[in-house]
């Protein structure tokens, strides 16, 4: 009998153990597919909004993407970073330095460019392929490059010579530097602007 009792506690000492043991192993299984991947830092810079007095619209063209295209025409003030050639968009090129006030030095350039199939004053009209780039030459140098894009422009005159109206945008990127790793960023693009009408023509190749 009492071999019997001493058996049958040993068993059931021996089940507790194994699922107190199983029960460790399914609270270590729940705390690892528990642990969630680092949360993205997310950064939005200071908008950008201020009269754009600068650059063209261009007629007859398109963004230029592919590399070493044979057709493709730097642009003489942007340079690499936007390039187009004949085709059958209209394209609008914004480009602008910052500057330090006191010392006069360079702190950033806005590079903005971006396609339209039509130009109807008074609608709004929303920008299809773009390049955007917002470079940063203070003591952190960074960049960032614009991957989404929301928003419109409306065009309220539109003249052998120029066009003006507003736009407003946001352009969701990533921010690049050396010291950092990159991050997701928002960039506001936004005011009015008087932009004169170009001739591709007149850009050599």
């Amino acid at each position: 009998m009492k071999r019997a009792l001493f058996f049958s506690l040993f068993i059931t000492t021996l089940l507790l153990f194994g699922c107190g043991s199983s029960k460790d192993a399914e609270k270590e299984s729940v705390k690892k597919e528990e642990q969630k991947p680092p949360v993205v830092k997310i950064e939005k810079p200071v908008e950008i909004s201020y009269d754009f007095t600068g650059r063209y619209l261009m007629p007859n063209s398109n963004l230029v993407f592919e590399k070493n295209d044979p057709q493709a025409i730097e642009d003489p003030i942007v340079g690499e970073f936007v390039q187009l050639k004949s085709g059958n968009k209209y394209t609008m090129v914004f480009h602008r330095f910052e500057s330090d006030t006191s010392t006069k030095a360079k702190t950033s350039e806005v590079v903005f460019a971006f396609e339209l199939s039509n130009m109807e004053p008074g609608m709004k009209i929303y920008p299809e392929k773009f390049v955007y780039y917002l470079l940063n030459y203070s003591d952190s140098r960074s960049r960032i490059d614009g991957k989404t894009i929301h928003g419109y422009m409306v065009f309220d005159r539109i003249d052998e010579k120029a066009v003006s109206g507003t736009l407003n945008f946001s352009i969701e990127g990533t921010k690049k530097n050396f010291e950092e790793n990159d991050v997701e960023v928002t960039a506001e693009f936004k005011g009015n602007f008087k932009v004169p009408i170009s001739d591709l023509n007149n850009y050599k190749r």
